[in-house]
């Protein structure tokens, strides 16, 4: 309310000229008009005549003085009337903003003026927000070209949308007007997401975040928001820019990334539990193992972090071959095949490997793969599937070759005993014959079998039999024998006399391999149903590459060995149902173990 009180209404215009309070409406840089009760003019303050000045094309009046007595409505010539009678109807003060000739725009406050408790007129404040206006609209013209705008006022109703918000919303911009915001909502975000939104714009706050809304098809899309509220004069929004970018494109990549991820992260969940996987730099140093490939190289974690993955190569491939496979994957190819492995131990063990290599954006590996399989099983397998080929065909061909050579043999030995002459040489030609027995002997056994007859005998009776046999034998050498046997009686199923064979052929081989003579141990001991006997000398060793070719015909470690022994024991075992497995340390010894089954 403007009030003045000192002087009456009916005061002459020298009251606005010299009263303090005129002073002060002229240094104001607003332009002040006070009117009567009909609005027209009747006091202009100094800034005002700037705007005279602008709009004398449009209201021919060239000076204050000239405006004075010329009621408002000539401002708004179309509805000046209509303009009148809402501004005396109030409520006050009045509030809004006016356009001038379609050319000025201004924040217009009208209050009224009284004079001793009555209203003589009124106080008009007209602030030019032209140039600001202009500015709103080059920005909304811009926005208008690169983003999705849309106007809402304080209860979310649209005010106003661009042609790009009908276009990604799917609604014509008759559909959008007038309806509140709500209409584009996904139903994606939940009731405390918009209370957080409108809660920051209704305090003047900008508001920022990303939206997922519904298209009128149904289609959802998703737009980063950035909502600007619109102040009054009192500081408080009246309505709210809309400004948003469609960013779905984003999104959706950013959702299948996501996936992506979780199936890799799923497929590598399922890769560490069921296969030996690990991880090489760029110069194939360990930077992951997982628990399956510590298990099977018998590694602890730390001690394989860091270190190169050559470590691990075994001695029976060449490091021409060891290298090629890594050159192939620093090539950006994938190697696959076979390999065999040396654990921490010594022991070895075959893997499948895949060695992938994950390249960079420019085609070079940063880092490598390496999944493997354990097929130590499968190689055995396949291993003793050709021994068991290669004994048949030697022993189809030794049914046949024993046969025609035992006969002549008989002969002569019959003739060279009859012999006088000549002793020495007849003792030789004898010797030799029996050699050659020998050997006839040795090939029958691996002829096809036999028809043998089974049946249940003491395991450990026939050992120490056995061991009793070549005592003497041993002692002669300086051999000692120790027994070390856990029960007294171990029923097996068997044949005895190739049985027998059989641990004649071990302790032979053992005493023969210790010329200097030392110790032999036999011992039984009972594992999960079976029996095993092994024999351990102290000789020289055998050298690891050499001993998976024991039981191959003609392969010896003795200077007159034909290895048909060997063979021999490896046939009739594997006949019982069983296996032989040998350990060897060089400079150490020898350990041969024989595995049967036991009867129930």
């Amino acid at each position: 309310m403007f009030c003045i009180t000192s002087l009456p209404w009916e005061a002459d215009m020298g009251f606005f000229e010299h009263d303090e309070t005129t002073a002060v409406l002229n240094t104001i840089g607003e332009n002040i008009f006070i009117a009567d009760t009909d609005f027209n003019i009747v006091w202009i303050n100094d800034y005002a005549e700037n705007l005279i000045h602008n709009l004398n094309p449009y209201i021919k009046v060239n000076s204050r003085s000239e405006l004075l007595g010329k009621n408002i409505k000539m401002f708004h010539p179309e509805n000046g009337e209509k303009q009148i009678q809402i501004l005396k109807e109030g409520p006050f003060p009045y509030k809004t903003t006016i356009n001038l000739f379609n050319r000025y725009t201004a924040n217009l406050v009208i209050d009224r003026l009284f004079v001793k408790g009555k209203i003589k007129g009124y106080v008009l404040t007209w602030k030019d927000i032209t140039e600001f206006e202009q500015k709103v609209a080059d920005i909304k013209q811009a926005l208008d070209r690169s983003s999705i705008v849309a106007f809402m006022d304080n209860e979310g109703t649209i005010t106003y949308a661009n042609k790009k918000f009908c276009e990604l919303s799917g609604y014509r911009m008759d559909e959008l007007v007038g309806n509140n915001y709500s209409l584009v909502e996904s139903g994606y975000h939940t009731d405390a997401f918009f209370n957080e939104m409108w809660e920051t714009i209704k305090s003047g706050k900008l508001w920022n975040g990303i939206i997922k809304n519904k298209t009128k098809h149904g289609r959802y899309f998703w737009v980063q928001t950035t909502i600007h509220p619109f102040l009054n004069p009192d500081g408080q929004p009246y309505k709210h820019a809309v400004i948003q970018t469609d960013i779905t494109e984003a999104k959706e990549t950013e959702e299948m990334l996501k996936k992506t991820l979780k199936k890799l992260s799923d497929i590598e969940y399922a890769l560490d539990e069921s296969s030996i996987l690990s991880f090489l730099d760029r110069n194939f140093m360990y930077t992951y193992v997982n628990d399956k490939f510590c298990e099977i190289s018998r590694y602890r974690r730390e001690e394989l972090l860091g270190q190169s993955a050559y470590m691990l190569e075994s001695d029976n491939f060449s490091e021409k071959y060891n290298k090629a496979i890594f050159e192939t994957a620093e090539n950006g190819n994938v190697w696959k095949g076979e390999v065999l492995k040396k654990a921490k131990d010594g022991s070895s063990y075959w893997v499948h490997l895949t060695l992938v290599p994950l390249l960079d954006d420019k085609g070079i590996p940063y880092k490598y793969v390496t999944i493997q399989h354990d097929i130590t099983s499968k190689k055995q397998a396949e291993e003793l599937v050709q021994r068991t080929e290669k004994l048949s065909a030697i022993g189809e061909l030794a049914a046949g070759v024993a046969h025609e050579i035992r006969n002549p043999l008989t002969s002569i030995k019959g003739f060279t005993q009859l012999m006088d002459r000549n002793e020495q040489y007849k003792q030789i030609i004898l010797e030799e014959i029996e050699r050659i027995n020998f050997i006839v002997s040795e090939f029958m056994v691996l002829a096809k079998p036999h028809s043998v007859k089974f049946s249940e005998h003491n395991i450990i009776s026939l050992v120490n039999h056995v061991v009793s046999l070549l005592s003497s034998e041993a002692n002669l050498k300086n051999i000692v024998l120790v027994s070390d046997f856990e029960t007294a009686t171990c029923l097996v199923e068997g044949e005895q006399n190739q049985l027998k064979q059989v641990f004649l052929n071990l302790l032979k081989n053992a005493i023969d391999a210790m010329p200097a003579g030392g110790k032999i141990v036999v011992k039984q001991r009972a594992v999960e149903g079976k029996v095993q006997i092994s024999v351990t000398d102290e000789g020289q060793g055998i050298p690891p590459e050499n001993i998976k070719k024991l039981g191959e015909p003609f392969y010896s470690t003795k200077e007159k060995g034909t290895g048909l022994g060997l063979m021999v024991s490896f046939r009739i075992i594997q006949n019982h149902n069983g296996k032989i497995d040998v350990e060897s340390e060089l400079d150490k010894g020898t350990t041969f173990t024989i595995t049967l089954p036991c009867v129930d």
